[in-house]
């Protein structure tokens, strides 16, 4: 690559000696900013992409010369070849002559079309490109979209197309302010930061370093206001979030920025001793100005959580059984080995003449039923999974044989309580179980409850059996769950 040329540059007859404030804020990425006495700031950017680098915001003619020289302290070997204003100021582009004597003119002058008549003046024989508004600058694995604001004084920005970030968003000529210089590298840090920001989380790290200056932040806390209900965001919510009955009044130690689209809110908790940080009006100049990019980064928090929640649902649906809602066999898979437990094997009584003579709908309507009936018996961490055409098995955390027996007996009257009309050929809907304890893993418990689901079919149905313990070493076979029974087995309904 060509690096920044040698050659004499003109100097304008009142340049003097600027301070040169270099930040890195990605390594192709650099802010400059320039600090003189009785001049406004210069807060320059140097984007650098495989086809060449380009330079937004240069400066005056008084500033250029110390600007050419932190150019140079960054990289000796840069290929500048374009040059872009958010304004036709001054202080972004007076500079203008003077790149093309340093730099040479092969450099293109990037600007809007509302701009060029004011550039014009500069007398830059500078090529230039128009950038009409949603127009892309390509400078080569780094694609820049051309934004606008209209008014009394005109201004463009450039923003990325794949981090978001944008550059040349200083203050308007005209707007009656300039954040002081501590506050302007603040807000240039953390608009990057939120830019860059994936999740509210992250910001509790960066964002608050980035805050320094200002004053020290104890806490970041993010709202999202879904469907008219509010969750914060982070913690142990996560990007899920954690439903609120009415959102916290912030203190008067709270900066609260809220955000319309989306509808979110950001409050930044500072420490006692920066106090002075919230009432400061420059502190919330410089937060009036970060509502755009703040409205990005969180935008990107909504996609990852919507992301986030749709790969939850996928996967709950995966091991969900889509006629009753229960768990289907993959749901056993998220069972760990407990100390004790019990396992209910639910089996309905002569289910297939539901379907030989009243047709699957009405044994889909007797599946849903019962599956109600058992759900409504049972505790959140208990799990009961649909084994079988009309087989369910239950898993009952922390519970002895004793136990598992009340269930068992609970959920066979209720069940036997239930109206068959027009669902059973005999207006009745029974179900027979087996119940077994266990410890460790389950597969012994689930074949003792098979077993124990037989002798209850033999009793007459409609009956609850408990398992023996097994003895040491012996683990009975479980049926399929599908009711592949051995050939010499006499199938019972």
């Amino acid at each position: 690559m060509a690096g920044v040329r040698g050659r004499a540059f003109l100097l304008a007859p009142d340049a003097r000696a600027v301070d040169v404030d270099i930040a890195e804020l990605d390594r192709r990425t650099w802010r400059l900013t320039v600090v003189a006495p009785d001049l406004s700031p210069v807060v320059t950017y140097l984007l650098t992409g495989s086809k060449g680098a380009l330079l937004v915001d240069p400066g005056s003619a008084v500033t250029w010369p110390g600007m050419l020289g932190a150019l140079k302290r960054i990289r000796e070997n840069l290929d500048i070849r374009w040059v872009f204003g958010r304004s036709a100021d001054p202080e972004a582009l007076g500079a203008l002559p003077l790149i093309e004597s340093a730099l040479g003119p092969q450099v293109m002058l990037v600007t809007a079309p509302d701009l060029l008549p004011s550039v014009s003046h500069y007398g830059t024989r500078l090529p230039v490109e128009i950038l009409a508004p949603g127009a892309i600058l390509d400078i080569g694995d780094r694609r820049l979209v051309a934004e606008y604001r209209t008014g009394t004084s005109p201004l463009c920005f450039l923003r990325d197309t794949h981090t978001g970030a944008t550059y040349g968003t200083g203050a308007r000529t005209g707007e009656g302010y300039h954040l002081p210089g501590r506050l302007e590298a603040v807000r240039e840090q953390l608009e990057n930061v939120l830019l860059t920001t994936l999740a509210p989380i992250a910001l509790e790290g960066r964002a608050l370093k980035a805050l320094a200056p200002v004053g020290r932040i104890t806490a970041v806390r993010v709202y999202l206001n879904d469907d008219g209900t509010w969750f914060e965001l982070g913690g142990r919510g996560g990007l899920r979030g954690r439903a609120m009955a009415m959102l916290p009044d912030p203190s008067h130690l709270t900066i609260r920025v809220s955000l319309s689209d989306p509808q979110m809110i950001l409050d930044l908790r500072f420490a006692p001793e920066s106090g002075t940080a919230v009432t400061d009006p420059d502190v919330q100049r410089m937060f009036d100005a970060l509502h755009r990019p703040m409205a990005t980064a969180m935008r990107r928090v909504l996609s990852m959580r919507e992301s986030m929640m749709t790969t939850s649902q996928l996967r709950a649906d995966i091991r969900r059984d889509p006629l009753t809602g229960v768990g289907n066999r993959r749901a056993l898979a998220e069972w760990t080995d407990r100390d004790r437990f019990a396992a209910l094997m639910i089996d309905l009584d002569r289910f297939k003449s539901v379907n030989d003579e009243l047709g699957h709908h009405a044994g889909d309507s007797v599946l849903r039923l019962v599956a109600e009936v058992i759900g409504s018996q049972i505790r959140s961490h208990d799990l009961l999974v649909r084994y079988g055409g009309d087989e369910f098995l239950l898993l009952l955390d922390g519970a002895d044989t004793g136990v598992a027996e009340a269930v068992a007996g609970r959920i066979r009257a209720s069940v036997a309580a239930l109206d068959g009309a027009g669902l059973s050929p005999s207006g009745r809907i029974t179900v027979s179980i087996g119940v077994a304890s266990g410890s460790g893993p389950v597969d012994d418990a689930i074949a003792r409850a098979d077993v124990a689901l037989y002798e209850a079919k033999a009793a007459g149905r409609d009956a609850v059996a408990v398992a023996a313990d097994a003895p040491a070493g012996l683990c009975p076979q479980p049926r399929s769950a599908l009711g592949d029974e051995s050939l010499d087995t006499p199938v019972v309904e």
